[in-house]
């Protein structure tokens, strides 16, 4: 269980590290960063309590079927960050400056995969307080981390970072899928 929740969680760090790292690549202000410092983990901590509450509330109702819907929830969202994470860091590119509404919209479009993973972790039942935990945690060591390590790297490869949380993602749906047939 404890590898399944970090597995779980893992990629809400690696997402919100390789946003942060491509805004710093493309060049924030000490301003600008305090913004991305509060705004990535709101979002990031936030969705997955929608996700989960989602989540919890068909788990019961699905009664054996949860795990197969939590490993397609959480394999589609494994496939989505792999797929369209070029599309996120030329996104978070373009909104380098971003303050008010774009920032915003950015901080929520870094946390529809979070909103996944708290459906996945819904049906699975784990602990909410662990999840948001530890993804909240995960995002405000993330998030400055990124923007230290993008500030110094201009060549960072944020999107090659979203493959690996799509990959982690990916896993930890197959791993639920063969649990719930054994």
């Amino acid at each position: 269980m404890p590898f399944q929740l970090l597995a779980l969680v893992l990629p809400a760090g690696l997402d919100a590290f390789a946003v942060a790292a491509a805004l710093a690549a493309a060049g924030l202000g000490p301003a600008e960063k305090r913004r991305v410092m509060l705004t990535f983990p709101a979002f990031e901590a936030g969705m997955p309590v929608l996700g989960f509450l989602a989540g919890a509330a068909l788990e019961g109702p699905l009664g054996s079927a949860a795990d197969f819907l939590a490993a397609t929830v959480l394999g589609g969202v494994g496939v989505w960050l792999t797929l369209e994470g070029s599309e996120e860091a030329a996104q978070a590119r373009r909104l380098a400056r971003a303050h008010g509404l774009p920032l915003l919209l950015l901080g929520a479009a870094i946390g529809v995969d979070e909103l996944g993973i708290g459906v996945g972790a819904g049906l699975r039942g784990q602990s909410p307080l662990a999840v948001l935990a530890l993804i909240a945690t995960f995002a405000i060591l993330a998030t400055p981390l990124g923007l230290a390590v993008g500030s110094r790297a201009r060549r960072l490869n944020p999107v090659a970072i979203e493959r690996l949380a799509g990959a982690i993602l990916i896993s930890l749906a197959l791993v639920v899928a063969i649990e719930s047939v054994f």
